[in-house]
């Protein structure tokens, strides 16, 4: 099974650090560099692109409290939420609406709000083994300087977690369909002007 250990260790590996660890808590060079980076690096890649295992969907559920400008309702995020992909008045994320990202509420004037989003996936077993792949490329890009003081490693793992992140997104792309673009937004006018159908 996939751990977080095992994903800090592969990092460890990559830049030749001298001791693997067993916990975040060991007070290695390369255990305080996972307590202090590895969440954050894991939340980083999370955002950077739409992951297909960290995708879900909710219907956001209304606060009793009204906004005091703009809009009339406001909505509370969904647990885990790491960054929208869409919201919309449907569960199909049909159609274009007004809405603001607000003190981590969404305020609309709709009754109701859909929401996909990427939430924030903490267990290494349902990560695909790309991204994992890229935590530790992640990690030992900073490790390279931090723990073994080398610019040039550090370089070297940089030109290649590019790489890889290139084609981890790619293959993740590949195994999804994208989503129809909402209807009444400009690119919908724009490719309907130009005789091309955007409902396919």
């Amino acid at each position: 099974m996939a751990s977080e250990v095992g994903i800090v260790n592969s990092a460890g590996t990559k830049i030749g650090a001298k001791n693997l660890i067993s916990s975040f808590d060991e007070g290695t060079p390369l255990a305080n560099l996972a307590d202090n980076r590895y969440a954050e690096i894991r939340d980083e890649l999370l955002r950077s692109h739409p992951w297909n295992f960290a995708v879900k969907r909710a219907k956001l559920a209304r606060l009793a409290e009204t906004p005091t400008f703009e809009f009339d309702y406001a909505y509370s995020m969904p647990t885990g939420w790491i960054r929208t992909i869409w919201i919309a008045n449907n569960d199909q994320g049909d159609g274009y609406i007004e809405y603001r990202e607000e003190d981590n509420k969404i305020l609309s004037d709709e009754e109701e709000i859909y929401m996909k989003y990427i939430t924030q996936v903490t267990d290494p077993n349902i990560m695909t083994p790309d991204f994992r792949e890229l935590i530790a490329m992640k990690l030992a890009i900073e490790g390279a300087i931090s723990i073994v003081n080398s610019n040039t490693l550090s370089e070297l793992w940089q030109v290649r977690y590019d790489r890889a992140w290139r084609k981890a997104t790619s293959i993740d792309s590949l195994s999804d369909r994208p989503d129809r673009r909402p209807h009444g937004s400009w690119v919908v006018y724009r490719f309907r002007s130009s005789g091309i159908n955007t409902d396919q």
